[in-house]
């Protein structure tokens, strides 16, 4: 596995993009549609670290109370890409729900890009609703794929909750790869060979 070399998202350009995607927003542009025909094909896995083993957040029965209307600290980093492969993640998107003459209304803005080491941005959960999150892609050009984490207990949705999850390009197996390091410095570990898929841990508190 090699580590990308990675330095700090130049403040002016974090702050630029995000206020075209705000401005965007604005308009119209640059938000999910809240009703799909059908769910869109997913091609990154969100996983949860839980006890001694990766799970499908979803699997929770509800999300954590604490940050049902709290503002969330949502800190990204151990990005890592398999040496010799192509990076698939280009940005992840934090979306912020405000109330507008139009209704509710999902705000996107750049949380995160491979030039970062390390960032952390603070989303208020919208009540009894949660956090959006959206990951843009190099592979297939164009793809996005949206992980909306909620914080109620919705059945068969993925839950927000305090601790690390893992955003990994494609559908890998996460049977042998354990959490390893600090709650403040996370990594991953396989059991038997070097970490074959390119992926970005997220940290909630």
């Amino acid at each position: 596995m090699n580590g990308t070399e990675t330095t700090m998202l130049d403040r002016r350009e974090f702050l630029r993009g995000a206020a075209v995607m705000t401005i965007a927003a604005g308009l119209g542009f640059g938000s999910p549609p809240r009703a799909a025909a059908g769910p869109p094909q997913a091609h990154t896995t969100l996983a949860l670290w839980s006890r001694d083993r990766w799970i499908d957040p979803a699997s929770l029965p509800s999300g954590s109370e604490a940050l049902a209307s709290a503002v969330v600290a949502v800190t990204f980093h151990g990005h890592s890409i398999p040496e010799g492969a192509a990076p698939v993640l280009h940005a992840v998107k934090a979306y912020y729900a405000i109330q507008s003459a139009r209704g509710p209304q999902d705000i996107p803005m750049y949380a995160w890009a491979p030039s970062a080491q390390r960032t952390t941005i603070r989303i208020p959960a919208a009540p009894g609703r949660g956090v959006m999150l959206s990951a843009e892609l190099f592979a297939p050009r164009g793809a996005e794929d949206f992980h909306f984490l909620l914080s109620g207990h919705a059945s068969g949705r993925p839950k927000l909750t305090e601790g690390t999850y893992i955003l990994a390009a494609g559908e890998p197996n996460l049977a042998g790869v354990r959490l390893t390091g600090t709650p403040s410095r996370p990594a991953i570990a396989d059991e038997a060979t070097p970490i074959p898929f390119e992926y970005l841990l997220v940290t909630v508190a």
